[in-house]
């Protein structure tokens, strides 16, 4: 049953009705609360090795088939070696942050979505490297939506986040092949300041930009660093980032900021500027 069906990129109304959320705004439920003690460190070890292993041969066979002209294939099995790169990637980040990871996220389609890019409409493209901007879009629409179901602040970014557990949702997909503009905002029920700040980057230390986004004022935000985008929601006395690469990361000091988005900085072209967006939700 093909996902994008003609019916659903037949006009704006269509879209719109495909992005509802109602689906997945009844289905939130809090996932588990304990993901990073799974496993004990050597199995950690073991199976980050492993997956990385499993992404290196995936990824090989992607382009072979690629080259064979064997497009579809060579997508169904790229987004097979993001998965197993999603695994490798968890059990560091499981280490890492470990009681502080509150859900994870994986930045590829999901992969009971194959017909999506198996058979890709003309209007959409595939996206091998990751479908960010859209995940987060989408997880900002589901936080707003769902924000009176939950009373415990906590238990709703993990409901929410948990979404993200396999994959970007189709409508995350959906939002990433749009082009970024009012539209888009509207069509995700979205009020975007843009550029609400700026962050300059050159010659500056990790700990200096850190210091700059938790600045901010209480709100919900796109941070939009060269090649990345995050959410970055900031409470009175609670901070947490959503990175579709990654999952929830529940920030209670600056060193933890800091190892949230250190990859992020160190990739990022300082000629430009980090962007921070504030949203809010559409009241129309």
């Amino acid at each position: 049953m093909a996902i994008y069906t003609p019916e659903v990129l037949s006009s704006r109304d269509a879209y719109q009705r495909f992005l509802t959320g109602d689906a997945d705004a009844a289905a939130l439920k809090p996932g588990p609360h304990n993901l990073a003690h799974r496993w004990d460190v050597t199995d950690f070890e073991v199976k980050e090795v492993c997956h990385w292993v499993k992404t290196l041969f995936l990824t090989a066979v992607s382009y072979l088939l690629r080259g064979l002209c064997l497009t579809s294939l060579s997508n169904r099995v790229w987004v097979l070696s993001r998965h197993e790169l999603a695994e490798a990637q968890f059990a560091k980040a499981a280490q890492a942050f470990q009681d502080n990871l509150i859900t994870r996220s994986i930045n590829t389609y999901r992969e009971e979505d194959a017909d999506f890019y198996l058979q890709l409409p003309d209007s959409i493209k595939f996206q091998p490297l990751g479908l960010c901007r859209g995940m987060c879009y989408w997880y900002m629409h589901l936080l707003f939506k769902t924000q009176l179901k939950f009373v415990d602040r906590v238990e709703h970014l993990r409901a929410v986040g948990d979404l993200f557990a396999h994959g970007a949702p189709i409508q995350a997909a959906l939002l990433h092949a749009l082009p970024t503009d009012e539209s888009l905002y509207q069509l995700a029920k979205l009020d975007v300041e843009e550029e609400y700040a700026t962050i300059p980057t050159k010659n500056r230390s990790h700990e200096a930009l850190i210091g700059d986004l938790n600045r901010l004022d209480p709100g919900k935000y796109f941070i939009y660093t060269s090649n990345h985008v995050v959410v970055f929601i900031k409470m009175a006395n609670q901070q947490f980032i959503f990175d579709p690469s990654t999952g929830t990361i529940n920030v209670t000091s600056p060193l933890l900021f800091q190892n949230a988005m250190s990859f992020y900085f160190d990739l990022h072209d300082q000629k430009q500027e980090i962007f921070i967006d504030r949203s809010m939700p559409r009241r129309n």
